[in-house]
């Protein structure tokens, strides 16, 4: 088990420390073997684990005790054991259930008569209590014999609700399992099985166990089995690494549950068909992932025996050695003599030439010359013509350069070497040419260092023309590379999803969308087993009727192929070594030597290289460089050989290439520390090549190399880095010795074969050495770039395409080197202090963010722990420390995305860097426009798109050119992408709302969208509003093709008279669909109006506003009301665009059977309610003044929660019985009650990209059955929720802003009847998911949630006036990668959840003045300590509770300790304390360099003028309070004598009681009273009053000072804010906050003065 990190503070309370559960997730260290299992099959599979494991076996034990107790009691009532028909008992006596005879005794075998079962011969004998169960059975269930493993669970739960032995509780609970768990999990459809179905199921098994009240062993026994799947599951479902142990038993549970639906299938209940497929398709995928396990195993120890026989030949070969090289040295001596004597002989016979014969041949060979040079003058005269031909086509058969215009071109830079392969290159085109546009793959397997990528590169160069749609590049070596390259692909073509498998599925689904032919190399797929992924792009069914060509390069062997991968052996090119006359043409080009005078020598030297590729290079390199003779470089090479082998560890396996790699490596080595001397250099070059072993061996950036922060301990490194000059001798040395590649002028490469020889040949100090200096030189490059910090923290205004691409490359190198350093200490523990520093603390958090980014979250929140560890081991500044955990990881889905902008590959010219702090696109939008059409035009449509998408980031937020959206738009209407295409039609009209083309090419999309089945055919109506808008803005559009064939029939019709607009609406006379267009003007509703028809209304100029009048009813209307004989339309649909609705006019309503949409409309309607409700005073506003003051006086007697005070209005829309509305970039704005509220079961409100604000009531509401949807809306100042689901409520909340709301910014329950009974609500329980939000401000709780089932993940929580998330009662929830900060009170709490379940989880929870995390204990563990323990059990009787519960009881939460925790538990603070912590906005919380301060106090920042003015409704207070010398002075003669919360006497308001304090109040009641008359300070607390209320400065406060004789309650804005901004919580850890403050009296006694300049210590009273 992993210790939960808490910085700083140790912030959880006491009484949550020893009930935490604390999960290890150090394990995502480990590899991770991941199932290929969607998350619903997941789901479905893990609950049937436990229904078949747990909950069946529980139930058996169970039920047969009781079943044989009433069968016994039936045998002696009844005589059941001996009946013969006619009479036998038909019908059980206490339910009066008839009995099913057909059941038992193979009764159902007897041949039926005439069609009709044969009772006469049926053998009522019921025999045993097997048998007698069975009569309560329909016949298909009764197939068990026992209560075994072959009495299902279907049976069971059966069986419970038939027999009345059975408690009540324990009936309702097992009904409910049977309906909303056990049945959808026998339909097997997986897409049912969100998270919220899951929470379900667990919660009522925990709720079923209970109720069975089974011995305390046996329930906590089952509970804890039951507890550990759910744990297990939900670590298995985030996608973190599970132990051996977990796979294995999911692996025997899995095949468990297999043979138990293999075997029931066999019977009569046709449910386990469906359920037996199912576990056939998911047991053997399990049985895949554990044979990979154990196939790992048997691996790992093969490799042990087969090191341990290698040591025994590395010994022999070393003996070998030996004696040859002493045999060697004796020839040696004998061969030296020899030679000595011929060269004596040959000196002795060049003296013997005469001069005569010399000067014979010279004339002889003059006559020759002169004849050949007239020749040749005319043969060169015909090469310059030819040359100048092929000079063309030789730039672009040999060019380096990215060909011009071609947008989407990934492959590496090609070598200039390239020879040979031939052979191979042609094999290859010839097998894509011949394929033509048919989709076909070829692997290029062999040795490493063979050449296989170089080859792939240059096909990818030489093709490029062919290949018109692009040529793509994806790096396979690991799991993760390949999902980088993936992501970066999705980043550039914009197809990024909320997870890797959707952007993966988004990004293959672009590919089969590509028109044009295009090609896709996966280099490196070396892995033992696939990845999921990889297996994916393999084999998915997204390559059928592509136009695309395929490349794997693979170490795999040829027979091994074809199975792995599934290329048949055909279409795989083996590169073995280079041939002797291949070897000899590379090593001639490489060395530049032409003549034949050392063919010889290289010869040898290719064969003692083993013809690898790599090791010839590195030879001829080092050739070439020295200048030395090959026969010289043989000589060296074989003597460096045998001392490598000298040299070599017993353990260590050298294969041949291997063995000539590091060879020449060796050798190379010693010439370059010879050059890197000569050049003054000295060892530079030797150690930034040892350096880059550690690096990522495709891209490591030239600015990594530097004199490292803190500089590097090596003189001569930091000499040579100091400058750009000496980094580029030391780059030029390693590239001329062919250790390093040149990428694109700004990044080197280098091959992973040589990585690692040169990582083997390190000692364990070098290479401690090494990685310290990677690890600073790592630090500076990063910190001398531009970050995400940079992007996110400045409120994106350094947002550019392009500008976090170095980052993007120096994150993947601190990846590795990340990996190398941990590796390190994990194998020498005693070098640990490398990691414990200031650098390794930014490689962690820039680990975290590339993974985060990449949707590795498993791996980032490791990282993030891991940073978390290490901080409080160092001495880290206020600055560095906020630098490194200022961003959420996971990063919030606003905050991606703005990231992923600025990596997005730009449209750069070749060899071009892209500077930060400069624009990064090289061409003018007009020039980008122009290229696009271009494109367009020749029907490239995906590179128009990415040249219109470089356009738009060219031009300025506020000046964008319209036609890029409708060109874009448009496109992607041509790739039928008609998401993209309506999002860009919309942007279109939103800037140029007299574009026809934005309301054509939307009228296209949304045709696409429902042709396709991605938007429902409700959405037809929106469609044809857009498509009659366009007609009328250009008759023209009517006549297109597409037009006609996607709306063949559109009717509409001007409307000249407003007051005509409800007969037109009304009207039975037009065609269904009709068009209703409105000119500028006002229109009255002047009777109730309810539509006969579907209908458009569409505001065709500004200004076109409708008063609702007192009736107006979207819904269709039964046959027998229409005045006409017709059939009404199954269905009715009703639209409206761009109208105002006013205020003073009715409601809007849409129900059952109706579907009405609102596109850019403005609401105001909806019958009033109260002005303040739910603080109605019965004063102004007010529409019941005597009622509301009433009420009012009686609210103020509740001592929890708020009681709301006012008459309701109604909502703007009301959606209700059934029906549906779409709410889409519309304005909700004080409407008479809510804005909008959707009840009643099936009714559905989609609502986008709107804004909801100062509504009376709740901003949006869904109850009764009614579901809401909203995304990226604005939901603000609304007078209380900002969204209520519930109760029995159903929301799916996504990428809103929900702030400064009255009460929750989101609430959601109903598990309590809503009036003062406060009795269960059995149907009351409400389902929420909430994603991505910002909610801030609010005036209670971020979030409530009060019963239901809930999801809040990756949300931002801030600033709101109590807690941020309050988990009430009863409620399943996951909160996960949220980050939670500077709320009031704390950051979570949970209460009395029951047998809910709550799981916290990679949450960033800091900034409080309270806690992180609060939880309330069981009231069982608290009366153990309770001095009040008959009190609480008195209290807790009058509780309601539900099936399955117990007064007071909780289940403890699960928190990971991958949550990060820091600086809560704050305590009481000054207020200008707490102002000088605020490094951000106070009213938004964004970080801004251009922030300002407030002019008064000088103390509050600012990002606008806007978050100004919002928070100054609050500020205003604490801004007295942050003048030092600032005094609250208050008239005695406008306090009371404090009676809050006390019972009050009859006719005594303010009458006398008896206070009560909590025991462990220290001190209280002692010491000196005030002194009225005198000055004299003295200590007082301030408390809140009243738990969980609303923000209300004028909310009555309690002051008393020690002894309690001076006991006032009083109202002022200012103590209120001190208190709640600056105090702490009471005792009981609700919402109640208590601060310690001078005072003194003035004016003998009249005046009451508080003093806040400063405060007085903490008081234990």
């Amino acid at each position: 088990m992993a210790t939960i990190n808490y910085t700083h503070d140790d912030d959880i309370e006491e009484e949550l420390k020893t009930q935490i559960i604390e999960i290890c997730t150090a394990s995502v260290q480990k590899p991770v073997i991941k199932v290929d299992l969607e998350e619903n099959q997941k789901r479905w599979l893990l609950v049937g684990i436990c229904m078949q494991s747990i909950l069946s076996t529980t139930l058996r034990n169970y039920t047969e005790p009781l079943v044989l107790s009433v069968y016994n009691s039936m045998k002696i009532a009844h005589g059941i054991q001996m009946q013969i028909y006619p009479n036998q008992l038909k019908k059980y006596p206490k339910f009066r259930t008839r009995l099913n005879y057909e059941a038992i005794n193979k009764n159902r075998t007897i041949a039926r008569v005439h069609k009709k079962s044969d009772v006469a011969s049926y053998d009522y004998k019921v025999g045993n209590h097997v048998e007698f169960s069975k009569l309560f059975m329909k016949t298909y269930m009764a197939h068990y014999t026992a209560f075994d493993d072959t009495c299902d669970l279907s049976a069971l739960l059966s069986l419970i609700g038939s027999i009345d032995i059975f408690p009540q509780p324990v009936k309702n609970v097992a009904n409910k399992i049977r309906l909303n768990v056990r049945n959808p999990w026998a339909h097997c459809n997986f897409d049912e099985w969100d998270t919220l179905l899951y929470q379900t199921s667990f919660q009522l098994m925990h709720q079923l166990i209970k109720c069975l009240s089974l011995s305390k062993p046996d329930e906590t026994k089952v509970l804890a089995d039951l507890t550990k799947w759910e744990q297990n599951g939900f670590l298995f479902l985030q996608g973190y690494a599970v132990d051996q142990t977990v796979i294995n038993e999911l692996r025997q549970q899995t095949q468990v549950l297999a043979e138990y639906a293999l075997k029931m299938k066999s019977g009569e209940d046709s449910t386990f068909i469906k359920i037996d497929e199912a576990m056939s398709k998911i047991n053997g995928e399990m049985m895949s992932v554990c044979k990979r396990i154990d196939t790992i195993e048997v691996s790992h120890n093969k490799q042990q025996q087969s090191i341990t026989e290698t040591n025994k030949d590395v010994n022999t070969i070393y003996e070998r050695t030996l004696s040859i090289e002493n045999v060697q040295t004796e020839h040696r001596q004998d061969i030296d003599g020899a030679i000595t004597n011929i060269k004596e002989i040959d000196r002795d016979v060049d003296n013997l030439k005469t001069e005569s014969k010399s000067t014979i041949n010279r004339v002889e060979t003059l006559a020759v010359e002169v004849k050949s040079t007239t020749e040749d003058v005319s043969y060169i005269k015909n090469d310059i013509i030819e040359m100048k031909e092929d000079i063309g086509d030789f730039k672009n058969y040999m060019s380096r350069s990215k060909p011009v215009g071609k947008i989407f071109f990934y492959p590496p830079n090609r070598s200039e070497y390239f020879v040979a392969r031939e052979n191979e290159m042609s094999q290859i085109k010839s097998s894509f040419v011949d394929k033509g546009s048919e989709h076909h793959t070829m692997v290029i397997s062999g040795l490493g260092g063979c050449g296989k990528t170089t080859l792939a590169t240059e096909f990818g160069w030489r093709s490029h023309e062919f290949y018109q749609g692009g040529v793509f590049w994806m790096s396979a070596e690991s799991e993760s590379s390949l999902e980088d390259s993936i992501t970066t692909l999705a980043i550039d073509v914009n197809e990024t999803g909320k997870d890797f498998r959707e952007t993966l599925k988004k990004t293959l689904k672009w590919f089969s969308y590509l028109s044009e032919r295009w090609l896709l190399v996966i280099d490196n797929a070396d892995e033992e087993y696939l990845s999921n992924y990889t297996k994916e792009i393999l084999f998915g069914s997204w390559k059928r009727n592509t136009q695309g060509h395929i490349i794997i390069t693979t170490r795999r062997e040829p027979n091994e192929i074809e199975e792995s991968m599934g290329v048949k052996l055909e279409n795989c090119i083996h590169l073995g070594i280079f041939e002797t006359a291949d070897g000899l043409e590379f090593v001639k080009r490489r060395t530049d030597r032409r003549d034949n005078q050392e063919d010889n020598a290289i010869v040898l030297l290719v064969e003692e290289l083993g013809g690898l590729p790599l090791a010839l290079e590195q030879a001829a390199a080092h050739i070439k460089s020295i200048k030395c003779s090959v026969e010289d470089y043989v000589k060296r090479f074989e003597k460096k050989r045998i001392n490598l082998l000298k040299a070599a560890q017993s353990s260590m396996k050298i294969s041949k290439d291997r063995l000539a790699v590091a060879t020449t490596w060796q050798m190379n080595i010693e010439y370059i520390s010879r050059q890197s001397e000569k050049e003054g250099l000295g060892t530079a070059a030797i150690t930034v090549m040892e350096i880059a072993s550690f690096l990522f061996a495709d891209d490591i950036p030239k600015r990594i190399f530097n004199v490292g922060n803190p500089v590097v301990e090596d003189n001569d490194l930091t000499d040579a880095l100091d400058d750009d000059v000496g980094c580029g001798q030391i780059i030029e040395i390693l590239t001329r010795f062919s250790l390093f590649q040149i990428m694109k002028d700004v990044c080197l490469s280098v091959h992973r074969l040589v990585q690692e020889v040169i990582r083997e040949s390190l000692s364990q100090d070098r290479r401690q050495c090494i990685l310290q200096h990677a690890l600073r030189m790592v630090n500076k490059a990063l910190t001398s770039c531009m970050t995400p910090n940079n992007i996110i923290l400045d409120d994106y205004n350094g947002i550019k395409r392009g500008s976090l691409i170095t980052w993007s490359r120096l994150a993947a190198n601190t990846n590795t080197l990340k990996g190398h350093l941990l590796h390190f200490v994990k194998g020498d523990e005693s070098r640990q202090n490398i990691c414990f520093n200031d650098q390794m603390l930014k490689i962690l958090q820039t680990t975290a963010l590339y993974h985060t980014i990449h949707q590795r979250q498993a791996l980032a929140l490791a990282d993030q722990e891991q940073m978390v560890t290490i901080i409080p081991t160092l001495k880290v500044d206020t600055k560095y420390f906020h630098e490194l955990t200022s961003i959420k990881i996971p990063l919030l889905q606003k905050d991606r995305e703005k990231i992923l902008e600025c990596l997005a590959t730009v449209l750069n010219t070749d060899r071009e860097e892209i500077f930060e702090k400069s624009a990064v696109v090289p061409y003018n939008s007009e020039t980008l426009r122009e290229m696009g059409n271009e494109a367009f035009k020749e029907q490239r449509y995906h590179d128009a798109i990415q040249c219109y998408t470089e356009g738009i980031r060219s031009c300025p937020t506020d000046k964008i050119d319209v036609r890029f959206f409708t060109n874009r738009s448009l496109a992607y209407i041509r790739l039928q992408n008609y998401e993209h295409a309506l999002v860009d039609a919309g942007r279109c009209i939103e800037i140029a709302p007299d574009n026809w083309k934005g309301y054509c090419w939307k009228a296209y999309s949304v045709s696409g969208l429902i042709e396709t089945g991605i938007r429902s055919s409700n959405m037809e109506s929106v469609g044809l509003a857009s498509a009659c808008i366009a007609s009328q803005k250009n008759k023209l559009c009517l006549l297109e093709h597409k037009m006609k064939m996607c709306y063949p029939i559109l009717n509409y019709k001007m409307i000249e008279r407003p007051e005509s607009l409800c007969h037109e609406i009304m009207s039975l006379t037009d065609r269904p669909f009709t068009t209703l267009m409105l000119r500028q003007g006002r229109y009255e509703i002047r009777e109730e109006l309810t539509t006969t028809k579907s209908v458009l209304v569409i505001g065709v100029e500004e200004g076109v506003e409708i008063n609702t009048g007192g009736s107006f009813n979207i819904c269709r209307l039964p046959k027998d009301v229409l005045a006409v004989d017709i059939e009404p339309e199954k269905t009715i649909h009703a639209h409206f665009e761009n109208i105002k609705f006013l205020k003073g006019g009715c409601q809007i309503t849409v129900s059952k059977n109706s579907v009405a949409t609102f596109y850019n409309c403005k609401f105001s309607n909806g019958h009033k309610g109260c002005e303040y409700f739910p603080k109605c005073k019965g004063d102004k506003g007010c529409i019941n003044q005597s009622l509301c003051k009433i009420n009012y006086q009686l609210s103020l007697s509740h001592v929890f929660g708020n009681k709301s005070v006012g008459e309701t209005g109604f909502a703007g829309i009301c959606v209700s019985d059934g029906g549906t509305a779409y709410v889409e970039s519309c304005v909700l704005d004080r409407c008479g009650g809510g804005g909008i509220l959707s009840c009643g079961n099936g009714t559905l409100t989609d609502i986008r990209n709107c804004t909801i604000r100062n509504m009376r009531q709740m901003g949006v509401e869904a109850k009764d059955g009614g579901a809401i949807r909203a995304i990226n809306n604005t939901i603000s100042n609304n007078q209380t929720h900002g969204f209520a689901i519930g109760p029995n409520g159903y929301g799916y909340i996504s990428g809103n802003i929900i702030q400064g709301n009255g009460a929750e910014g989101v609430w959601s329950g109903g598990n309590f009847k809503q009036d003062e009974s406060m009795e269960m609500n059995e149907e009351g329980a409400s389902r929420a998911v909430l994603n991505d939000n910002i909610i801030r401000q609010n005036g209670l709780s971020g979030i409530s949630f009060d019963g239901g089932y809930f999801e809040v993940k990756g949300n931002k929580i801030i600033s709101n006036w109590l807690w941020g998330l309050m988990v009430k009662s009863r409620s399943y929830s996951y909160i996960l990668d949220n980050d939670i900060s500077e709320n009031k009170c704390g950051g979570i709490r949970i209460g009395t959840n029951y047998t809910a379940g709550v799981f916290i989880n990679g949450n960033t929870i800091r900034d409080h003045i309270g806690p992180s995390i609060y939880t309330v204990s069981s009231v069982e563990n608290s009366l153990k300590t309770s001095r009040r323990r008959k009190t609480i059990e008195k209290q807790i009787k009058h509780i309601a509770v539900g099936d399955g519960e117990m007064n007071g009881e909780s289940r403890e939460p699960f928190i990971f300790s991958t949550n990060f925790l820091n600086d809560n538990e704050r305590g009481i603070q000054h207020p200008q304390d707490i102002f000088c912590m605020i490094e951000a906005c106070c009213f938004c919380r964004n970080i801004s360099q251009h922030m300002k301060f407030c002019s008064r106090c000088k103390k509050a920042k600012y990002c606008s003028k806007e978050c100004q003015t919002n928070h100054w409704i609050q500020h205003k207070h604490m801004c007295k309070l942050l003048n030092a010398s600032y005094v609250v002075e208050v008239q005695m003669s406008d306090t009371e004598p404090n009676n809050l919360g006390s019972p009050i006497e009859h006719g005594k308001p303010y009458g006398a009681y008896q206070r009560t304090f909590d025991p462990k109040l220290i001190g209280l009641g002692k010491g000196t009273p005030p002194d009225r008359n005198s000055c004299t300070r003295f200590i007082v607390k301030i408390q809140s009053g009243r738990e969980y209320g609303c923000y209300d400065p004028y909310k009555k406060l309690i002051v008393y000072d020690q002894t309690v004789t001076f006991d006032i309650q009083l109202s002022n804005p200012e103590l209120y804010h001190l208190c709640n901004e600056c105090g702490a919580l009471t005792g009981h850890k609700v919402t109640a906050k208590k601060i310690f403050c001078w005072a003194s009296f003035k004016n003998s006694g009249q005046t009451i003065c508080f003093h806040t300049e400063n405060l007085p210590p903490y008081q234990t009273w």
